[in-house]
């Protein structure tokens, strides 16, 4: 989605309200989209033209999304009405608070998220000789190989079966 200024929102704003036009003749004059047409009129309805500017990405509590997430239901507000009406930029938000609620999960959404965790290097074994090795060293050593030689006779089955299907499709 493209991002508008300031300025440029109010004037698409300040046209709509002078009765120049409803959503969908303001939209075709500005080429802009229908829904961000009434999304920025019911922003400045409800907040002002303060409400037009661009945020910072917002952290908001679990009360707060509770809170929001009851607000829509006892109003029986949409999505998008409830985003304006707490002046919360993006409607899809209050969707996925909602959708979580309605699951039981909402303290999920409020964890950190993060980058996943680089995978940890496989294990290296000493370079010992066997006769060296405990018996514990050696099972373990013996599973890995297993693992390791069951992944590989996999992996090759996979690409042989790859290479048949792109032979038969040459036919």
């Amino acid at each position: 989605m493209a991002k508008y200024s300031y300025e440029f929102k109010l004037t698409v704003v300040q046209h709509y309200l002078q009765d120049l036009g409803g959503y969908s003749a303001t939209s075709k004059k500005f080429q802009v989209d229908y829904s961000a047409v009434r999304k920025w009129v019911a922003l400045y309805k409800h907040h002002g033209e303060d409400s037009l500017k661009k945020k910072p990405n917002a952290k908001y509590t679990l009360d707060f999304k509770r809170s929001v997430v009851a607000h829509m239901r006892i109003h029986m507000l949409s999505i998008k009405q409830t985003a304006a009406h707490f002046n919360i930029p993006a409607f899809t938000t209050v969707s996925l608070w909602a959708k979580l609620d309605e699951r039981g999960r909402m303290d999920v959404s409020n964890k950190r998220r993060s980058r996943p965790e680089v995978m940890s290097k496989p294990l290296q074994y000493p370079e010992k000789p066997p006769e060296e090795m405990t018996h514990q060293e050696l099972l373990a050593e013996v599973r890995f190989l297993r693992t390791e030689h069951a992944y590989l006779k996999k992996l090759d089955a996979l690409i042989q079966r790859k290479q048949l299907e792109e032979k038969n499709k040459q036919k």
